[in-house]
């Protein structure tokens, strides 16, 4: 099974512009396009900036920065909204790959 980014799934934070939360685990909660709005687990609104999108995320993280709807700064905890190359999922099997060509190896 290949592990994918998906609504629902764990996944481990590699990449973080907030240093602390590389190597946390996230739930992610939904997929936010380019613009979006979207409502963070606490009720906070936001707006996805017009030239990406990414994954809204609970777990015992940090998002600090700057709500593209208000811009102000802020801190909140316990979400946050990443893209998708910072997220490793933990679902399935990320070492598939290598298995598959042991076999092929064990089986001649």
């Amino acid at each position: 099974m290949k592990a994918v980014l998906e609504a629902g799934c764990v996944a481990l934070v590699i990449d973080s512009v907030n240093p602390e939360n590389i190597g946390k685990s996230v739930t992610l909660i939904s997929w936010c396009a380019a613009g979006e709005l979207f409502n963070a687990p606490d009720g906070t609104c936001g707006r996805m900036p017009e030239n990406t999108g990414g994954w809204l995320c609970a777990g015992e993280i940090v998002c600090g920065g700057k709500m593209s709807v208000s811009m102000r700064d802020f801190r909140r905890y316990g979400w946050c909204v990443f893209p998708p190359q910072y997220l490793m999922p933990m679902n399935g099997d990320p070492f598939g790959h290598l298995y598959d060509g042991h076999k092929e190896l064990c089986n001649t």
